[in-house]
């Protein structure tokens, strides 16, 4: 299938965000989130067991077919200690308790915001804070995104079965910018990859099976690029 021009994108932010442009029940929802949870920077030292509780608690709620095995603590907590002065990791904590529901860890390399992780506890999400979150990082990057930066969340998602980039859009004015994409195949399996890639509709039906549910990732890649297969 010959993809290209709409078919492969990154979602970025590359405006200030103003909550008052808004439809007014998109804005009521952002609101509630900040009105909830207060957002600040943060130290991963200082929340060890606050940031893995929250981890742990968000593959919970992932789809059998692609969620990970929890991280050591270890682990965890090494990969947001950042030396750079760039990286920059949020907090969200709940007004009522002052309990930490939920982080998010951004990465600054020359003019793009690169929006890395964003983990909550499932059960809070409900009171927004999601919203709080993306809306606090927001606030704190739209001197940066006046002065020529933009906010990257990633490519076109593939492999995750979530409505987040949507929700970005949606909500915060986020937008899709369109690429081109192209492939290439190791030539050792490219005969391999081509023979399955014309099963692909069969095996879409054993989407359930996570090494499956991997394959078929490639495939909607594969359906998006520029060449064909």
């Amino acid at each position: 299938m010959h993809g290209g021009g709409k078919n492969w994108y990154y979602v970025i932010k590359d405006t200030p965000f103003d909550i008052s442009k808004l439809k007014s029940k998109r804005r009521y929802v952002v609101l509630q989130g900040e009105r909830n949870f207060e957002i600040r920077l943060i130290h991963a030292e200082d929340y060890k067991e606050e940031l893995y509780s929250v981890v742990c608690d968000s593959l919970s709620a992932y789809p059998k077919k692609y969620r990970p095995v929890n991280p050591s603590k270890e682990n965890f907590i090494s990969s947001l200690n950042s030396s750079s002065l760039k990286d920059r990791l949020y907090g969200a904590f709940y007004r009522d308790t002052g309990k930490l529901c939920g982080y998010a860890f951004i990465h600054i390399r020359k003019k793009v915001i690169d929006f890395s992780i964003l983990k909550t506890i499932p059960s809070f999400e409900k009171l927004q804070v999601n919203a709080a979150l993306i809306y606090g990082i927001l606030l704190d990057c739209n001197d940066l995104l006046s002065s020529g930066f933009y906010i990257c969340d990633g490519s076109k998602s593939v492999f995750h079965e979530t409505n987040f980039q949507d929700y970005l859009e949606k909500y915060f004015a986020f937008r899709k910018a369109y690429v081109d994409l192209h492939i290439v195949y190791n030539p050792k399996y490219r005969f391999t990859f081509k023979v399955l890639y014309r099963l692909r509709f069969l095996f879409y039906k054993l989407d359930s099976i996570r090494l499956i549910h991997k394959l078929n990732a490639i495939f909607k890649m594969q359906e998006c690029a520029i060449e064909k297969l």
